[in-house]
């Protein structure tokens, strides 16, 4: 041996010889001995793998084309591999799977019984062969297919498109109300009357022509004491509408509707109203329509009021769009796709029976005028934030000729609209 302290394997003593000589970690003397040594073990080496080719190449059958026996299990040449940085460390050589030189290519396994789970219990399957027809290219498609539960499907159709306003701007006037949710805030002092309101309309979605509808609305009160109202009123309504289009230049919207208005502290008698409206549109040309009708409010202060305008929506100027219609008028231009502005106006308050000590009948009244921005959410609704401006702010009380008028006020006011 070249150096009497080591203790290594057969594989390893080769490696580590030629590690040494490329370091010149010996001798000239002993070099020469380290070069017969390492000649020595190759050809020991290469004896050891021409025995085992030799053995192998006697189990090969000249019935088989692959040079095996039918069904015959060839046990694979294991080889020792050591990595090189494990030639200096206590470490086990890995083996690994070397096919025989000449065969490369032509291994073929043996078949494979699988078991099969039938009415409880495992049987054993028909032979899978590795065979290359086995192809999943060739399987029916029906196989694969899934198939779509009821609930997918209606998810589906609940799923609206998003609005694109583009388009939605050169649209015919066909809905007098639809459906919003909104909350709107208009700030009080103690001489100044303010309210907290979340409301939503008892009115059917733009793209439905008819059903049943409701609503549950509350308003927070706030403000001067020497008001007689509640705290918190409450609108609750359930009605019916309907949209047509009678004929190609005629469509109508029609509603009716039941609904308590109380603060329901006690006997909400006398606030049951029926708000109600029959609005008819004349589709004069693809860029006007007229519309005409009623908006009947069941309220003390204004019970009914008429609807009348002209809605513009000219190609010419095909990002304007101006509903001139009394008493809900809207401008609006549009920005995007998806986000436009508008000017708007709307009468706000309403009518309650109320019971704060003293059974009456209140109602209040503003006229508003917003600035809003708008955008087309992904399921098809808009959002909108509002600034607005309110005025003609007043409160009567049923019976009496008196009645209180407020200062004007901002108000700020999130809307959705369906």
């Amino acid at each position: 041996m070249c150096n009497d302290g080591w203790d290594i394997t057969f594989k390893t003593q080769e490696r580590a010889l030629l590690f040494r000589l490329r370091h010149h970690d010996f001798p000239e003397a002993a070099a020469a001995q380290c070069m017969l040594f390492l000649f020595l073990l190759l050809l020991c080496e290469a004896c050891v793998a021409s025995a085992a080719m030799a053995d192998v190449g006697d189990q090969k059958s000249t019935s088989d084309p692959n040079g095996y026996a039918t069904g015959e299990v060839i046990t694979p040449v294991m080889y020792a591999v050591t990595e090189p940085d494990g030639i200096f460390h206590d470490q086990t050589p890995a083996t690994m799977f070397v096919p025989p030189a000449d065969d490369v290519g032509t291994y073929v396994l043996p078949p494979i019984e699988l078991e099969t789970f039938h009415d409880g219990e495992y049987v054993d399957g028909p032979a899978i062969e590795s065979h290359p027809s086995h192809n999943l290219n060739n399987v029916p498609a029906e196989e694969f297919s899934i198939e779509k539960s009821d609930s997918d499907e209606k998810d589906k159709k609940r799923k609206k498109p998003r609005l694109h306003f583009y388009s939605t701007a050169g649209e015919p006037y066909k809905a007098y109300r639809s459906y919003q949710a909104n909350m709107n805030w208009i700030p009080g002092s103690a001489r100044n009357f303010g309210l907290l309101e979340w409301q939503t309309d008892p009115y059917l979605d733009r793209d439905e022509n008819s059903g049943f509808t409701g609503a549950m609305n509350i308003t927070w009160l706030t403000g001067p004491t020497t008001t007689y109202l509640s705290p918190r009123v409450y609108d609750l309504s359930i009605g019916y509408q309907t949209r047509q289009q009678w004929t190609p230049l005629f469509s109508y919207d029609l509603t009716t509707s039941i609904g308590v208005f109380s603060d329901f502290e006690g006997s909400a008698r006398d606030g049951v109203r029926f708000p109600s409206h029959a609005v008819g549109m004349l589709h004069i040309n693809p860029a006007a329509d007229l519309v005409f009708g009623a908006d009947f409010l069941d309220r003390d202060d204004i019970s009914v009021l008429p609807v009348f305008g002209m809605s513009i929506h000219s190609q010419r100027f095909p990002l304007l769009r101006m509903d001139l219609i009394f008493p809900r008028p809207r401008i609006e231009y549009t920005l995007s796709d998806s986000k436009r502005m508008y000017l708007a106006g709307s009468l706000g308050g309403g009518t309650w029976d109320v019971d704060n000590g003293i059974d009456l009948v209140a109602t209040y009244r503003d006229y508003r005028l917003v600035l809003g921005f708008e955008t087309a959410d992904s399921d098809g609704e808009t959002s909108a934030l509002e600034f607005g401006y309110v005025f003609g702010r007043r409160l009567e009380l049923r019976g009496q000729r008196d009645h209180t008028d407020f200062d004007d006020a901002f108000m700020l006011r999130w809307v959705s609209r369906h």
